[in-house]
């Protein structure tokens, strides 16, 4: 049991107080507003409050926390040899910032709540971050304090048991494109192949003819080798459906088609598959509640996960509707053109709505990289993404997170470019295999 000093109460202070010295530290932890009570205790002890106390861990409170409305913050990143990087900074010896407050602005997404500017699709890009802007979207900063804090406090008082998380490793595959001829319907495969005609690809043709004929498999049809990756090095594996069609962003065959109604009760027996809701699914709330129930009328199974196509998040409706809907995890929380931590953080987090200043019984799951954000956002060729891929890697199993991946089925096919690509997908799981061992 830890004990925290607090001179006022806070929702703010509960949940960061919950995510930091609980979740990641294994500690039991209760907040205690009386200062007689909290002097004579001897158990170990952090001091929230500009008082000083003997015999505890000081960290002085910015003020953050004790807010309740939402307001651009003046932050100014500092660096620091044992803390990496710093801000609401305070003048004290061991923790020369507010640590709770940083960890809960990065973790709130405090930062989106404010954003002015936003990409052409209306997400909050990582070159808006700070994470970005000051060097650390590669670091699982909020990881790396809670661990220094526990080292702090282990060296302050030995008899606190602290626990160290380990490595994990998820596989995630979306399906935006089930497949690339089979399922799509006559008219668009006459386009298809007069599109293929125009511009003289003749391989195009003889691969679209032979995969109609049942010749060969579709180009996209990658379910055999993604799945053998997964389960020869033993590795958890989920796929998120799009089952959408008819829009500028929702290409899929039909959702309505037996080709996707098989691919998802075939998956489905082996491995979770999940939602991945549509790209207008946030404007409008009936479209998530269609898209979630034929999934789950496919699978048989009820849908509880989902990560949002072209991870497109609106904060904190999307989320909002999410929870209502009866989803219980999201795997939405990535950048969609960079690798790194968009939370700062690799392990899950419960999601805090800062309009209503509490919790919403909706964990979200850090997604580390992406295979179109290796390519095309950083325009790294195989080797070079596999190199980056070992280093997120690496900085994950320092902190004990999740390494979670997105791949797309269509993208370890042997086409459009991506042919070295299935490689890289490969060597990631056998590395991820190693460090799970």
């Amino acid at each position: 049991m830890i004990l925290i000093y607090s001179e006022k109460e806070s929702p703010r202070l509960d949940y960061i107080v919950h995510e930091l010295l609980e979740r990641r530290l294994g500690l039991s932890a209760r907040i205690c507003y009386n200062k007689d009570e909290f002097e004579v205790q001897a158990k170990p002890k952090i001091n929230y409050s500009s008082i000083s106390i003997q015999g505890a861990l000081q960290i002085i409170p910015h003020g953050l926390l004790h807010q309740t409305d939402i307001q651009k913050q003046d932050i100014r990143v500092t660096k620091n040899t044992t803390w990496h990087y710093c801000f609401f900074s305070k003048q004290n010896e061991l923790v020369p910032f507010d640590v709770f407050a940083a960890s809960f602005w990065l973790l709130s997404r405090y930062e989106e709540y404010t954003a002015d500017s936003f990409d052409d699709h209306r997400r909050f890009s990582h070159e808006y971050a700070l994470a970005f802007k000051n060097g650390f979207i590669r670091l699982p900063l909020v990881d790396r304090w809670a661990q220094i804090l526990g080292s702090l406090l282990k060296e302050l008082f030995p008899e606190a048991v602290i626990s160290s998380p380990t490595f994990k490793f998820i596989s995630t595959i979306d399906i935006d494109f089930a497949y690339r001829y089979k399922g799509i319907g006559i008219e668009k495969q006459a386009g298809k192949l007069i599109k293929s005609v125009i511009q003289g690809r003749f391989s195009d043709i003889l691969t679209q003819l032979q995969t109609l004929a049942g010749a060969r498999p579709d180009p996209y049809d990658t379910y055999r080798y993604i799945n053998k990756i997964a389960n020869e090095n033993r590795l958890p594996l989920m796929y998120f459906f799009l089952m959408r069609t008819g829009t500028d962003y929702d290409k899929n065959i039909s959702p309505y088609t037996q080709e996707m109604r098989s691919i998802a009760k075939r998956l489905s027996k082996e491995f979770a598959c999940e939602l991945h809701p549509s790209y207008y699914s946030t404007q409008f709330e009936k479209i998530l509640h269609e898209e979630k129930q034929l999934l789950e009328q496919y699978t048989g199974k009820k849908i509880t996960r989902s990560r949002q196509h072209f991870l497109k998040l609106s904060l904190p409706q999307t989320y909002e509707q999410l929870s209502i809907a009866g989803v219980k995890e999201d795997y939405s929380m990535g950048f969609a053109n960079h690798c790194g931590f968009r939370a700062s953080t690799a392990y899950p987090f419960t999601f805090f709505n800062l309009h209503s200043n509490r919790q919403l019984p909706l964990i979200l799951y850090p997604v580390t990289i992406m295979d179109t954000a290796l390519r095309y956002g950083m325009k790294l060729t195989p080797v070079q993404a596999m190199y980056e891929i070992e280093t997120d890697m690496n900085e994950v199993e320092k902190t004990g997170g999740v390494f979670i991946s997105i791949w797309h089925n269509s993208n370890l096919s042997a086409s459009e470019g991506w042919e070295s690509w299935r490689e890289v997908f490969s060597k990631m799981h056998t590395l991820a295999s190693i460090k799970t061992k």
